[in-house]
């Protein structure tokens, strides 16, 4: 496996873990490096695209980016109201033309009521 995708995989795992513990929530995050070897992160949340709008924004910042690896944080969430909690499903995806690592994990976190 590359090592390059492994480590970059690596790290924005742990990017996305410390934007949790700061945030409490897992926003959705393009990143990556490019041929020069400088790396970008474009943080995507508020954006109103989309699937196939945010695919195109995706490929076309790639591009821009000259990026010869990426690394996307795709979220699902869903509230469960039984529970009064929200989960939160992270899908990371980190490779290059050829070759790719996808993980997931899940954040849970009880919804919070107003008082007064």
């Amino acid at each position: 496996m590359d090592a390059k995708i492994q480590a970059l995989f690596d790290e924005f795992s742990q990017y996305y873990s410390n934007l949790v513990e700061e945030r409490g929530r897992i926003p959705r995050v393009i990143s990556g490096v490019s041929a020069s070897g400088d790396q970008f992160i474009f943080i995507l949340d508020g954006l109103r695209l989309d699937h196939n709008e945010r695919r195109k924004l995706v490929i076309q910042a790639l591009k821009e980016e000259a990026a010869i690896i990426y690394a996307y944080g795709s979220l699902v969430g869903a509230y469960d109201e039984d529970e009064d909690q929200v989960n939160e499903e992270l899908s990371i995806s980190v490779g290059n033309s050829s070759t790719y690592i996808a993980g997931e994990w899940a954040v849970h976190a009880k919804r919070m009521s107003k008082i007064g």
